[in-house]
């Protein structure tokens, strides 16, 4: 795994579990920033985050994270409202940059930085 100076680690899943325990291990060996959360604070709409303050992710700005099911499916519902209010248009451009974003993961693919930038500026919610 490449990493540089810019990149955040969010670390929200119990120590005890094996997964965090490596990643974690794995971010200070590499040298990188590492903000700790748990999955009630981790989106600005998870339970415990108070109307008009952001989540742990929004203030950490996290480039890598490690995931399980559980919380995949409660971002991907974070995404999806917050696209289903932006438009139509909106929402299939972030479709098409999303779909070009992930080709480019792809070995081999020519990556270009601008899908990745226009990917992760999203409008933010006023409520």
């Amino acid at each position: 795994m490449e990493t540089n100076a810019y990149d955040a680690y969010v670390a929200f899943l119990p120590l005890a579990h094996v997964l965090e325990l490596i990643c974690e291990s794995v971010m200070f060996l590499k040298g990188v920033r590492v903000g700790y959360s748990t999955p009630n604070t981790l989106l600005d709409k998870s339970s415990m985050v108070k109307r008009g303050r952001k989540g742990d992710a929004s203030v950490l700005r996290p480039t890598v994270m490690a995931a399980v099911p559980l919380i995949l499916d409660r971002v991907f519902k974070t995404i999806t409202e917050a696209l289903s209010k932006s438009g139509s248009v909106f929402e299939k451009v972030f479709t098409y940059v999303s779909l070009l974003s992930f080709l480019e993961m792809r070995p081999h693919a020519n990556p270009h930085p601008n899908h990745a930038q226009i990917l992760l500026r999203i409008p933010q919610s006023s409520s």
